[in-house]
């Protein structure tokens, strides 16, 4: 192989590696904005969504995710949105909506808390939400 020719494959090699190392640095920060996955979508697309679902199925028992899910998919829903450095979406039961809902909110640190009310049981938080992010959730 010529001289020209093998610096041009070392070149390209080189464009690769760093390509793939810029792509592999980027993937955990943009997996841990949560938030930014989420903000302008409906509850039923976040469910839908691995890096999401995950974690937010992993809080609670196999009874509670089904009623979350349930919720997300066949409830009233409110598109996540920001509020206070905080994203923010919910879904409720049509015609219960004080009784029956569940509301998530997202950091851009890669957290995600959720409220769970169900018809008769008290308000379940999950997560461990600080003060602030109650606040949201209730």
């Amino acid at each position: 192989m010529g001289k020209v020719k093998r610096e041009i494959v070392a070149l390209g090699r080189t464009a690769i590696t760093l390509a793939l190392g810029l792509a592999i640095a980027a993937g955990p920060a943009l997996a841990a904005d949560l938030a930014a996955l989420v903000v302008g979508k409906n509850p039923d697309k976040i469910l839908k969504i691995a890096a999401i679902a995950t974690p937010i199925q992993a809080m609670m028992s196999e009874v509670e995710f089904a009623d979350v899910k349930d919720l997300a998919a066949n409830g009233l829903q409110s598109k996540f949105e920001e509020v206070n450095g905080f994203v923010k979406g919910s879904a409720c039961e049509p015609h219960n909506c004080g009784d029956h809902d569940v509301v998530w909110v997202f950091d851009h640190a890669g957290h995600v808390w959720t409220l769970l009310k169900a018809d008769g049981r008290d308000a379940v938080y999950f997560g461990n939400p600080p003060k602030e992010v109650e606040d949201l959730l209730y």
